[in-house]
């Protein structure tokens, strides 16, 4: 799951926006997907770039508890889809998972946890 929020007030202030960021995943998570409850552990950040600032915060949920979406007003959003290390690594290899940003934090994902090695002999 991807969650962006404003970071500039943070930034000014020195605090330490983990808190919000759990807090906007667990929300974010609820509506989107209908994870009732988990343990929502940081995956990483996709910055933008230094003329825009709309960083994104990547986070797994481990032992989740999904139940129903819920939706804020006019928002329409497919029920979630629960895929395994294959399937992500199928979608990612022919294109069906397009957005950039979520695709390479997926691949690092497999890469990190052992479902795939980009080591090869020659290179």
């Amino acid at each position: 799951m991807r969650v962006q929020v404003p970071s500039t007030a943070h930034r000014e202030t020195g605090q330490d926006i983990a808190p919000t960021l759990i807090e906007a995943a667990q929300k974010e998570g609820k509506q989107e997907a209908g994870v009732e409850r988990g343990d929502f552990l940081p995956l990483g950040v996709s910055r933008a770039g230094s003329s825009v600032d709309w960083d994104l915060h990547y986070f797994t949920v481990r032992d989740a508890v999904i139940g129903e979406q819920d939706l804020e007003d006019g928002e329409m959003i497919q029920p979630p889809v629960i895929l395994s290390a294959q399937e992500i690594f199928e979608k990612l290899s022919n294109g069906e998972i397009q957005e950039g940003r979520s695709a390479e934090k997926l691949w690092v994902w497999l890469a990190k946890n052992g479902y795939i090695n980009f080591n090869r002999q020659g290179l």
